[in-house]
């Protein structure tokens, strides 16, 4: 889950001038949405409602996560937050042979403490209006910084199932969650000062708390790891799911990775799960 249009600053300029060349502008008025409504609600890993954290709506290309803000907006009592589509009126409608246009991409990011974390990617429309995102989100602390991702109709990036149990014979129980994100690191390839977006996957080892209710569930949470991923080769991450082979708990996870001369192919990585803290790569790059 990269903050996606960044990698593609480079080619902004070359694509300009091929529809200046080859393009015929037609006269026209007409809307576009440069963002879809968005609603949602952001939870801390233990269940407790993200309150007061301040949203963030970016429109357009930038270099950085966020880059471009257009709305801004803070979660409630409940970590619940809106916010209205965002368009763009145009007065020429270009004509390129053999050119599909895309619709335009947004982002959200939510503030928490000092940092901006990117948490979402959407799409709005060619047309006056988009299709309403629904969000859930999680924030997590791991490695001294928070890390944050969402799920929407879509695309699951946070996963919740499983069952492990403590070897040590204490009797606690609990679920896994997997949370899917993106954080900005040197890779090999690029300039040493210049930082590209690579997928990060993290398990926790949660405990419930109280009785399970859907909507006010608690948890502690017993151990968190960021799952070893070989980021100067695997460039995305699109999917992840929990599963069960032979009696134990399996993550997979399914992206790109890069090939020949450049190129990119299929990638599938796989970890076995155990007790609190227990995670072992079996298969992938």
């Amino acid at each position: 889950m990269a903050h996606r249009r960044s990698r593609f600053g480079s080619s902004f300029l070359l694509v300009g001038a091929t529809v200046l060349l080859a393009g015929c502008p037609v006269p026209a008025s007409y809307d576009t949405a440069t963002s879809a409504p968005v609603n949602g609600r952001i939870l801390w890993d233990d269940g407790t409602p993200a309150r007061e954290i301040p949203i963030l709506l970016a429109t357009g290309w930038a270099r950085t996560p966020c880059g471009k803000v257009a709305l801004r907006t803070t979660t409630d009592s409940a970590g619940a937050f809106a916010l209205e589509a965002t368009t763009e009126h145009h007065s020429v409608f270009w004509v390129v042979p053999n050119l599909d246009v895309g619709a335009p991409g947004f982002d959200l990011c939510a503030v928490v403490g000092d940092s901006v974390r990117h948490i979402y990617s959407g799409i709005g429309s060619l047309q006056a209006s988009a299709q309403p995102a629904s969000l859930s989100c999680t924030i997590m602390r791991a490695e001294g910084s928070a890390h944050a991702s969402c799920n929407d109709q879509r695309r699951q990036n946070v996963v919740v199932g499983g069952r492990w149990g403590d070897s040590t014979g204490t009797g606690r129980r609990g679920l896994y969650r997997l949370l899917l994100t993106a954080q900005p690191v040197h890779v090999k390839g690029y300039r040493k000062n210049y930082k590209v977006n690579r997928p990060y996957v993290y398990v926790q080892w949660l405990e419930p708390i109280g009785a399970a209710d859907s909507t006010a569930q608690r948890f502690r949470v017993d151990s968190t790891v960021s799952l070893p991923i070989d980021r100067d080769k695997v460039t995305d991450i699109g999917r992840v799911q929990l599963w069960r082979r032979e009696g134990r708990w399996m993550v997979s996870m399914e992206g790109f990775k890069k090939s020949f001369m450049n190129d990119f192919d299929h990638a599938e990585l796989i970890f076995a799960l155990g007790g609190p803290g227990e995670a072992m790569k079996v298969s992938g790059p």
